[in-house]
């Protein structure tokens, strides 16, 4: 086992979608959706567990966004 497929099976294991950038839920910051873990090429040193959480209109692009990673699980406070 890898260590991508470690991180990978204890984020689903633990109900997270992904990772993000430590101390940041801006959607502008370097994150990662479970299917695309690590695809800036990086070890996650920086990176913490992620939640998905609906568009709070931050991204600029609400109408057609998905939605957003956030280190807390309702989102950014």
């Amino acid at each position: 086992m890898t260590g991508t497929e470690i991180i990978e099976k204890y984020l689903k294991d633990n109900g997270y979608a992904g990772l993000i950038e430590e101390d940041s839920d801006e959607p502008d910051i370097c994150c990662c959706e479970i299917d695309d873990l690590m695809c800036c090429g990086f070890a996650p040193n920086f990176c913490v567990p992620a939640y998905a959480v609906p568009c709070d209109g931050s991204c600029g692009n609400a109408a057609n966004c998905g939605g957003h990673l956030s280190a807390e699980k309702g989102g950014a406070e």
